[in-house]
């Protein structure tokens, strides 16, 4: 519904109805599952707003690179730091649209928030929609609904680079993944068809609501 890829509910999710997996388990699972979800929703999107394929590329030529060593470096980061960092994460966004910046729109500037963005999106699972939508409708002016297209394609790709990764280091829970994928599938689809129908002041508004809630959420966790 807003191209952000679920990956900041879902992992908070996760914890809390399976306690025993650990931050590690839910990044690596969650990654996976945005990553089916996000391929659903593209489709949905894209037939009625296409992605800013311009912009999308120069995005993608740093966050390959993201998306690799994203992974890694989750692995080696203590349990207990990564649930605080998630929380600065999901904060980031609130914070980028309280500060109204604006950047020229060059391809070095996208490539490096590629960079950055396709890290940050698999270090904690989210896909990274919560940090490019922000980035494209608050700092690069971009129209909403046509930023939405856009996040969903970056998710879809920079999310299956990253479950690789994660899966050869064996901490995807797949029984998970069994259960949850075909509901975010489905789930991203009707998203979609409310997205096409709910005006764009209403969705940049649902996206503030749905920060602050998960904030509050991770800060309890920890």
């Amino acid at each position: 519904m807003m191209g952000m890829g679920g990956g900041l509910i879902f992992v908070p999710l996760l914890i809390q109805i399976f306690p025993k997996i650990g931050i590690h388990h839910a990044i690596a699972t969650s990654t996976c599952f945005v990553a089916f979800s996000a391929i659903s929703s593209y489709l949905s999107h894209s037939s009625t707003y296409a992605a800013m394929k311009e912009t999308l590329l120069w995005i993608f030529s740093g966050s390959i690179i993201g998306a690799i060593l994203g992974p890694h470096i989750a692995l080696i980061i203590p349990e207990g730091i990564l649930s605080k960092l998630f929380t600065l994460v999901v904060a980031l966004p609130f914070i980028m649209r309280q500060l109204k910046i604006s950047v020229p729109e060059k391809p070095w500037i996208l490539s490096i928030s590629g960079l950055l963005i396709g890290m940050l999106s698999s270090i904690f699972g989210i896909g990274g929609g919560v940090v490019l939508m922000p980035l494209l409708t608050q700092v690069f002016h971009k129209d909403i609904r046509y930023s939405i297209t856009t996040s969903t394609l970056f998710i879809v790709i920079n999310s299956s680079i990253a479950t690789a990764a994660y899966t050869f280091s064996g901490v995807v829970e797949w029984r998970i993944i069994l259960f949850a994928a075909p509901a975010g599938i489905l789930g991203a689809r009707l998203g979609a068809k409310i997205s096409h129908k709910t005006p764009p002041i209403m969705l940049n508004a649902g996206i503030v609501v749905v920060d602050i809630l998960i904030i509050i959420k991770m800060l309890s966790v920890g």
